[in-house]
């Protein structure tokens, strides 16, 4: 190879790298934001608390508003990114499932299989040690994971197979996180709607210290609503199924106005200051709101007037904002329709009031007068249909 060509090979490589580096300063210029746009602006200190929850060894239950951010906090906390955040000592295994996934006649025994299927993957790295190296199982027992997990299945993941497996994992020095999405799903599958589920299997695992078994739960109801819930078949005998993370409960509420703020400033090169202010006047401090918001002004053509801005931000968020209301308690919506029709008489609501405060649907004025918020709720809500969707739901 001669000098020239060398050189010449040296000199693409500096412009083929000079090119790579400035793909993401074009791709800021050319949308406002980042490639690398942080999901949880807002949620740092939420996330913090669940891993040291997990570090710990304590379940945890987060709370809130579809599209508030719990999806992206149970996808973080499984990701790459987050292996620095437990330390190098930590072994994890992390199984997540998604309610609405679940056949609609799943059983108890389809529930485990499911979710235990992270654990095949040791098991089978497992096999293939003991297979590869036959004198390494005569030491290790590194052959017990499969047989426990077959074990398990043969017996319909009965609670004596599973402790004898949980057992194997804790010999380990493992932990297994289980993560489940919308719990309240759950109560929607038949043969999982039963004490010997909920009671029997869940929190008598993840409440035993011994069981290295951590659930991390996401709802859309409350707590207090999830329990109501099970009250049919609970049988008013011992505490409320989950009532030992209740004190432990991360209610993600409405962004800070400072968080709000870190978030517009992703789009810094795109929004106006008037664009600026009509994203939080209309979408308030709620995540999924705000992120839809910003597509709309960024999607808009220039001559776009607010009124049409806000009609085509409102036929966007109108599932959103409906499926916002439908997990509300009865006696909250009754509170937020209360408040809607400018009612005088608000004090037997004082909890609920708090709860759409947190939740970002309600707001006080300078006179401490309750008023709808943010302000696509206010537009949302000149629609009969909402009123009656209340209705419907506290009758």
């Amino acid at each position: 190879m001669t000098l020239e060509q060398v050189l010449w090979g040296v000199f693409i490589s500096i412009i083929a790298a000079l090119i790579l580096k400035g793909v993401p300063i074009i791709w800021e210029k050319l949308t406002g934001t980042t490639k690398k746009t942080p999901r949880n602006i807002g949620r740092e200190n939420e996330i913090q608390r669940i891993i040291g929850h997990i570090l710990t060894r304590h379940s945890s239950v987060i709370v809130g508003s579809p599209h508030s951010g719990k999806t992206s906090i149970l996808t973080y906390l499984r990701s790459e990114k987050a292996q620095s955040d437990y330390g190098s000592d930590a072994k994890l295994t992390f199984s997540y499932l998604d309610t609405l996934e679940l056949d609609k006649e799943c059983n108890q025994a389809e529930f485990w299989k499911i979710v235990l299927k992270p654990l095949q993957k040791i098991t089978n790295e497992n096999n293939h040690v003991c297979n590869k190296w036959w004198f390494f199982d005569i030491f290790s027992n590194c052959n017990q994971w499969s047989k426990l997990y077959t074990t398990c299945k043969e017996n319909g993941f009965n609670n004596f197979a599973l402790e004898k497996l949980f057992e194997q994992i804790a010999k380990d020095n493992r932990l297994f996180v289980l993560m489940i999405d919308e719990c309240e799903g759950l109560l929607q599958r038949p043969s999982l709607k039963k004490a010997e589920f909920f009671g029997g299997t869940l929190r008598k695992f993840a409440q035993n210290y011994n069981v290295p078994l951590i659930l991390i739960i996401t709802m859309n109801w409350s707590l207090k609503q999830f329990h109501q819930g099970t009250k049919e078949f609970h049988g008013g005998i011992g505490s409320d199924y989950f009532s030992f993370m209740e004190q432990d409960q991360i209610f993600l509420g409405a962004l800070s106005d400072e968080d709000i703020e870190r978030f517009l400033a992703q789009y810094s090169h795109r929004f106006s200051s008037e664009n600026k202010q009509f994203i939080k006047k209309y979408a308030g401090g709620h995540p999924e709101l705000l992120r839809v918001a910003a597509e709309v002004v960024i999607e808009a053509p220039k001559r776009h007037s607010v009124e049409q801005l806000q009609q085509a931000f409102l036929d966007r968020v109108l599932n959103l904002l409906k499926n916002t209301l439908r997990f509300l308690s009865p006696k909250v919506c009754q509170a937020f329709i209360a408040v809607i029709n400018h009612s005088d008489n608000l004090s037997g609501f004082k909890s609920e009031l708090r709860e759409l405060k947190k939740r970002g649907l309600l707001m006080q004025d300078e006179k401490e007068v309750w008023q709808v918020h943010p302000q696509i709720l206010v537009e949302f809500c000149k629609d009969k249909t909402v009123r009656e969707l209340c209705d419907r739901k506290i009758a």
